[in-house]
């Protein structure tokens, strides 16, 4: 747990002179605005994180980085966007944009992936299809089983993700 208003503040000065210092497309400048993209998310302020993310998307095809990793990152975030927005096709979309990026370019020890199967597990669940939210966690844990070191945190968000969807599987 944290000063989230103090990380707000402290990414938005950030962004600021990045902005000043920096051309449209750098990738600290799209990391920015993808980091406080992500940290409004958190703080349940996702449609003030929305026009962050189509920046940050718009820089990265502006300078054709479509299949760098960090677009991938930004397909995820918006499409929790979306999901909370209750924008359900685009938030499939975005997040099958994010899938096949990551499946083409990503060594296969990355975790990036796992939070893109915890998306597409949450978006399922949102339509009710248990079978698909759990084969999004399986992948996910098989992800999480190749690899060789896994931080804590990004194992309990997907126990927490599979708990919510062996909960529903119940109901």
């Amino acid at each position: 747990v944290g000063d989230y208003s103090a990380a707000e503040r402290l990414w938005r000065q950030v962004l600021q002179v990045r902005r000043e210092l920096l051309r449209p497309g750098h990738t600290l400048l799209t990391q920015t605005l993808l980091a406080l993209g992500e940290l409004l998310i958190e703080r349940g302020r996702p449609r003030d994180a929305e026009p962050l993310l189509d920046e940050a998307l718009r820089h990265q095809e502006e300078h054709g980085l479509t299949t760098h990793p960090l677009t991938a990152r930004i397909w995820v975030a918006l499409s929790r966007v979306y999901h909370a927005a209750g924008r359900w096709a685009n938030a499939e979309r975005a997040a099958q944009q994010a899938l096949g990026q990551q499946q083409l370019t990503l060594h296969p020890h990355d975790l990036s992936i796992v939070d893109t199967y915890r998306q597409l597990a949450r978006l399922a669940m949102a339509r009710h299809d248990v079978r698909r939210a759990r084969e999004q966690c399986e992948l996910a844990r098989e992800r999480l089983t190749a690899a060789t070191r896994v931080e804590p945190e990004v194992r309990l968000r997907l126990l927490l993700t599979s708990v919510r969807v062996a909960l529903a599987a119940n109901d």
